[in-house]
């Protein structure tokens, strides 16, 4: 109905333009005559009623004929319209002849061919090329036929007009044919691209249907963003499920439940992906990256810019978010990691069980007594559960780190509300871990027994003749037993410098070398236990990686080499890697950005006096901190162990030549 009103309209609105064209017509022939009578010299009498009047009444009746179909009464219902228009034409045309031969007769002719060039421009694209000739010798004897009529005389512009009659009536004629040719092809086009666009929008609305329906079938969201964080309209089924609501204009930091802070994240980077500072694939990672919704799953978020072409650079219109669940697969990934923890936990127990009981010996020690160091010395208590956490990060017991790192916290914002809390979590944890562990562990203690790491009853018996006194006996038990050889201690971190150096893409080899120094090592459990921060620290910062190395001209694995000297009364502990060195530049950078001293002393400080820094309690070059490392601690608790022992501790680095710690100990035991 509405393309129905709008036709008419439009056929209404033409042909009023027709008839205001027409009344023009009228006007422009009485404007030439009056300058034909000028030209000629001769009389031009107006008459309104003549002129304008008549004309205007002819105009008129056509007007309302086509408008009100007059003629439908009297011709069939598809001829009306066409008879309408031939009717009036003629009437105008007979009447403007009859004006234009009433002329005088020295420019009648001329007034004639005047008005009939008027009609044939007036009726071009209607007439073709027979009907301009038919219409031309129509008017040729109307005009004749009223000269004779009125007795007027045929003179030189009456013959002018008659060959002008015969000539035009072929030659506009061919103009109108010309015209309504491309009248008809322009409308075979016009319906044409109605067609093909009336078949592309029913082609685009099918594959749209299709592609919505393949769309829902993958089990994944889709949602568009504009510039203000807004979903649009479109998005699939699947995300009222995925995301518990309807996200259809909604903000997209409501739908994914965004506190304040995150929501001022999302704006940001909105606001820069629409700036095109900076390439989308260097923001997309920035963008929120998952949603959990209230049922624990976990929806995976994914996007895609859509380009807008202006003025031939792309600027980007909206963005598209992927939502997939990907539960199942996280809670694959999830058992499959616990189950490679579980692999790394068993293979490092039972090839260091001596080790690991002692790491269990020291947990228990410690929950029993971190209440009283707290209350002597808060550094002290954060230095062994540091170490503790380093520990049980070699064996790759992650669940237990991750407890531990939140009782530093406690710890280091003086919480201790919240340190008891997060020591008796750990407490159950311990013991759920040993729980499901048992059997790892009994193996652990059954090789510690093999390896005869625990004194043997039935020996001491079948040898006691040998022992005169008490004095021998304890010699004896102190030689084969309680003194061993220190070097040994440090065979445990083997494995740990390949496990970390593999998961960094690096090629490490450690060598242990030197003398035999047999002490008591139980008295230097804690030192060789927090050792593990040098380790870890040499293959962090220290050793490059393989590429790297080979750009140095350095060979492709780096090296650590532990070295043990015998001095009488004391021992001496070289720690050296072959790695890139210690920057003393960004020590520098970290100790005034800390405050730990005054300016101007930091600014006199050589090389050696920075890289010693490194002991302070608190210095880290480390940007983020993680579970096992970045709290800046690890440096200052193996310094504290040497102390401890009575012994001192120092380092020296070379830039892109590596760094040695110097451990002096004192011989106990």
């Amino acid at each position: 109905m509405d393309n129905g009103i709008l036709s008419s309209s439009k056929k209404n609105k033409l042909n009023f333009v027709y008839s205001v064209v027409g009344f023009g017509a009228w006007i422009f022939i009485t404007l030439t005559n009056y300058l034909f009578s000028l030209f000629f010299n001769t009389s031009f009498s107006f008459s309104p009623l003549k002129y304008l009047l008549v004309p205007l009444i002819i105009i008129l009746g056509g007007f309302l004929a086509v408008e009100f179909r007059i003629f439908k009464f009297f011709l069939p219902k598809g001829k009306v319209k066409i008879f309408t228009h031939i009717f009036f034409t003629v009437m105008n045309g007979v009447y403007a002849t009859y004006i234009c031969v009433t002329q005088h007769s020295s420019y009648n002719g001329f007034s004639l061919l005047f008005a009939y060039v008027i009609g044939l421009t007036y009726c071009n694209g209607a007439l073709g090329l027979k009907g301009t000739i038919v219409v031309s010798a129509s008017f040729f004897l109307m005009f004749y036929s009223l000269l004779n009529f009125l007795k007027l005389e045929f003179g030189s512009d009456e013959i002018v007009l008659t060959y002008f009659f015969a000539f035009s009536g072929i030659i506009f004629g061919f103009f109108s044919e010309t015209t309504i040719q491309y009248n008809k092809k322009q409308k075979e086009n016009i319906i044409l691209k109605e067609n093909y666009a009336n078949n592309l929008e029913k082609e685009v609305e099918i594959k749209t249907r299709n592609i919505k329906t393949f769309v829902e079938s993958l089990d994944q969201g889709f949602m568009i963003l504009n510039k203000e964080g807004i979903i649009q309209k479109g998005t699939t089924e699947i995300t009222k499920d995925l995301f518990e609501m309807d996200p259809e204009d909604k903000n997209f930091c409501d739908v994914l439940r965004l506190k304040s802070d995150e929501r001022k994240t999302v704006s940001k980077w909105l606001n820069n992906i629409w700036k095109g500072f900076l390439s989308f694939k260097d923001l997309n990672p920035l963008g929120p990256q998952s949603f959990k919704n209230s049922m624990g799953s976990y929806i995976d978020l994914e996007y895609k810019a859509i380009y807008l072409e202006t003025k031939g650079k792309r600027k980007i219109d909206k963005i598209i978010c992927i939502a997939t669940d990907k539960t199942q697969e996280v809670q694959l990934e999830k058992r499959l990691e616990q189950d490679k923890q579980k692999a790394k936990f068993i293979t490092t127990c039972l090839q260091n069980p001596v080790e690991f009981i002692d790491l269990l010996d020291e947990s228990y020690n410690l929950l029993g007594t971190y209440q009283i160091i707290w209350d002597m010395d808060e550094k002290e208590l954060f230095r062994k559960f540091h170490t503790l956490k380093a520990r049980y990060g070699q064996f790759g017991v992650k669940s237990i780190t991750s407890l531990i790192n939140k009782i530093e916290t406690a710890i280091s914002e003086g919480m201790k509300s919240n340190l008891d809390f997060d020591v008796t979590k750990f407490k159950e944890k311990l013991k759920l871990f040993v729980k499901e562990n048992r059997l790892i562990i009994e193996a652990a203690n059954k090789f510690i027994v093999d390896q005869g790491s625990v004194v043997q009853v039935s020996e001491i018996l079948n040898n006691k003749e040998r022992f005169l006194d008490l004095e021998s006996l304890y010699d004896h038990l102190k030689s084969h037993y309680l003194n061993t050889d220190i070097k040994l201690k440090f065979e445990r971190y083997r494995y740990m410098v390949d496990e970390i150096a593999n998961s960094q893409n690096k090629f490490i080899e450690l060598f242990i070398t030197g003398d035999e120094i047999k002490v008591d090592t139980e008295l230097y459990t804690n030192f060789i236990n927090a050792s593990i921060h040098l380790f870890r620290n040499m293959v962090d910062h220290g050793i490059e990686t393989e590429d790297i190395r080979i750009e140095k001209a350095k060979p492709r694995k780096g090296q650590i080499t532990i070295d043990f000297k015998n001095n009488d009364k004391t021992f001496l502990i070289s720690i050296k890697d072959d790695g890139e060195g210690i920057n003393s530049e960004k020590i520098r950078e970290k100790i005034l950005e800390k405050r730990f001293k005054p300016k101007e002393i930091v600014e006199k400080m050589g090389h050696s006096e920075l890289i010693n820094m490194i002991f302070y309690p608190g210095l880290s070059t480390k940007e983020e901190m993680t579970d096992l490392s970045g709290r800046g601690v690890g440096m200052d608790a193996v310094k504290a162990e040497v102390e401890i022992l009575g012994g001192t501790i120092s380092v020296s680095s070379t830039p892109d030549k590596g760094t040695t710690f110097f451990i002096n100990l004192p011989k106990h035991g």
